[in-house]
């Protein structure tokens, strides 16, 4: 299946008929949008699984993701190996994880499990975009994450 993405932007359109002379003004009006925290039907409260961690090419373990509640206020998940809760913090499009525990189970390759925990730690922007969550240190991409649904 191969993933679009797609973006609306206004667009006036104004036909007048040539019977109609003279000069055509128009009126700018601006909207103001309350930021919903959505794209789409897509909310940030929702299921994120791993998709990529940013330069790396190697493919990732689908069993690492997030699940941001609807008040966005905490998070549980999974490592890949272990369980994952904490809280989050949002405010227009930063993001912060804080108080982040799991359980510490003994697994063969934990080293995904503590990169994805650590690079959560030192995110602090986030967009959306299409059905994907990309997290970010300032202007860096850290790692990107697909919506479950």
């Amino acid at each position: 299946i191969e993933k679009t993405t797609a973006s609306l932007k206004p667009l006036l359109l104004i036909a007048v008929d040539k019977k109609y002379t003279g000069k055509v003004e128009t009126q700018i009006i601006q909207i103001d949008v309350i930021e919903d925290k959505t794209a789409g039907n897509l909310t940030l409260s929702s299921q994120w699984v791993l998709a990529s961690f940013e330069g790396d090419s190697n493919p990732v373990s689908k069993n690492t993701y997030i699940t941001i509640n609807q008040d966005l206020n905490s998070i549980t998940g999974n490592g890949g190996c272990n369980t994952i809760i904490g809280t989050v913090k949002v405010s227009g499009d930063t993001i912060e994880f804080s108080k982040m525990i799991s359980t510490q189970m003994a697994c063969d390759n934990l080293n995904q499990e503590n990169r994805f925990n650590g690079l959560l730690y030192i995110a602090n922007r986030y967009k959306i975009n299409g059905g994907q969550l990309f997290l970010y240190q300032n202007d860096k991409l850290l790692m990107t994450l697909e919506s479950y649904r």
